[in-house]
């Protein structure tokens, strides 16, 4: 497996840009990393991303599915505002991507 730190400096590079939240987390739930969206809703590193309230909005979890299958997942929130992604990062059977995505359109 790849070296963390080159992990975390690859995760910045593709996902530091993104609007909306991401974080890389590690099995236990510890987030390792997030984007600045992320930082700025509190998502911060060594924090147990299942300790943030709602308890609710954990509900459906697919991150340990994401490891065990080594594909990438996804499935609707439960308020069904929010389309989320879990990928596992290639290489390691610990870390995996977290975000989600407005299932709402807008105009371009």
């Amino acid at each position: 497996m790849e070296n963390l730190d080159n992990i975390i400096e690859s995760f910045h590079l593709l996902w530091d840009a993104f609007p909306e939240r991401v974080r890389l987390i590690k099995k236990d739930r510890t987030v390792v990393a997030s984007n600045p969206a992320a930082i700025n809703e509190g998502f911060i590193t060594g924090l147990r991303c299942i300790d943030t309230p709602p308890k609710e909005a954990h509900a459906g979890c697919l991150g340990n599915k994401a490891l065990i299958d080594k594909i990438a997942q996804h499935a609707l929130s439960v308020d069904g505002k929010r389309m989320r992604f879990w990928i596992p990062v290639t290489g390691s059977d610990d870390l995996f991507v977290h975000f989600s995505i407005p299932t709402g359109r807008t105009k371009i």
